[in-house]
């Protein structure tokens, strides 16, 4: 803890725990782990809806960046997979470098390591979409080299991220106004917020 003594904000649990679930989840789909934690399901942490992606927008969401892709453009589709995957805040996607990913099989990066909000180092499993794109741009960089750059060679920023969610929204089918209105905080929201009341149901 970062202040021992310091009782920890609901926010704060509420986020730890899952992150913790979707490892868990992710663990137990892999047959790593066989007992069911059915009983310890957290309880969904109510939020605004306004600020959230519907599951149907998600879903048209994860397509786009299949198209993008497809389209040669691994960044901004990597991108895309990870912060709808982890809810990570964008300077720590920025960050990410080749000594963040593990490999379980196959020699495909299967676990990220990332820091949220608070500094803290969590793990979460690599989408599908993402391993295959994720190896070669390691494959493409040095240690300690950031794997996701924009064109330029320049670090990537929230300004740019909520460009490729966009691209991503329109590629998939979603509106375009509402693709437009896409933010990286929104998709960060709704990361966490599904992944609750999933595990409530």
């Amino acid at each position: 803890m970062r202040n021992p003594g310091r009782p920890l904000s609901r926010a704060t649990v509420s986020r730890k725990r899952a992150v913790l679930w979707s490892f868990y989840t992710f663990a137990w789909r892999s047959g790593v782990v066989r007992h069911d934690l059915a009983a310890a399901r957290p309880r969904p942490v109510p939020a605004r809806d306004g600020e959230l992606l519907s599951r149907g927008e998600r879903r048209l969401l994860r397509q786009g960046a299949a198209r993008l892709a497809a389209e040669g453009r691994s960044a901004e589709a990597v991108a895309v997979a990870l912060l709808d995957a982890t809810g990570a805040p964008v300077s720590a996607l920025a960050g990410l470098t080749v000594q963040d990913l593990r490999s379980v099989t196959g020699g495909e990066p299967a676990v990220v390591t990332v820091h949220d909000g608070r500094g803290d180092l969590v793990a979460f499993p690599v989408p599908p979409l993402a391993r295959p794109l994720l190896r070669a741009l390691a494959d493409a960089r040095t240690a300690g080299e950031p794997l996701l750059r924009q064109a330029g060679g320049h670090p990537v920023d929230v300004r740019w991220l909520g460009q490729a969610l966009t691209d991503a929204a329109l590629a998939g089918g979603v509106p375009r106004e509402r693709a437009e209105l896409l933010e990286p905080h929104m998709l960060r929201a709704t990361t966490v917020t599904e992944l609750m009341r999933d595990q409530a149901s």
